[in-house]
């Protein structure tokens, strides 16, 4: 049994895709960067004023959501990490897809139907990089339910075992 413990410590979810995986996330999101600054909801006349901080608060989380990628594919094995750059991503997705309907309400349907493209065009990366991330937990979970298998059985041994104590 020490063995299978050490084979599933050391066997962790592939890691051989994974420099792709995080290269289509960043591309993507560097790709969405002069569609952004094209988007100006300060200007949308009859817009509710929440469109101009959805869009800032969405152009600092394309660029923060970059640099955390980065980070996080020099260790992708951190599973905390990789769930923060999951929940980053599902989130700035969100976002761009409400504030798509108000460029295509207020602004330009075409810079709209850009920005959805493009969204569209990283699913395949995100749903990816969720199942990688989802793989990773249950990885980890089975590491640890098999790492508190041997410490039972370890633990078991041990006390079955007679006392010995030394008689002085």
């Amino acid at each position: 049994m020490p063995f299978l413990l050490l084979f599933l410590i050391q066997t962790l979810a592939p890691t051989w895709d994974t420099p792709q995986l995080f290269t289509a996330i960043i591309s993507a999101n560097v790709k969405l960067q002069p569609v952004l600054k094209q988007i100006h909801p300060n200007e949308w006349k009859g817009a509710p004023a929440s469109y101009q901080s959805q869009w800032e608060s969405a152009v600092k989380a394309n660029q923060a959501l970059q640099t955390h990628a980065a980070a996080v594919a020099k260790a992708p094995e951190n599973l905390g990490e990789s769930l923060r750059l999951l929940e980053e991503v599902r989130d700035l997705n969100e976002s761009l897809l409400e504030l798509s309907g108000g460029v295509r309400q207020y602004q330009n349907p075409e810079l709209a139907d850009l920005l959805d493209g493009m969204l569209a065009e990283g699913k395949a990366a995100r749903d990816a990089y969720s199942q990688r991330v989802l793989d990773l937990a249950a990885q980890r979970e089975e590491q640890f339910d098999v790492a508190d298998h041997e410490a039972q059985r370890c633990r078991a041994q041990l006390s079955s075992q007679p006392n010995k104590q030394t008689k002085r």
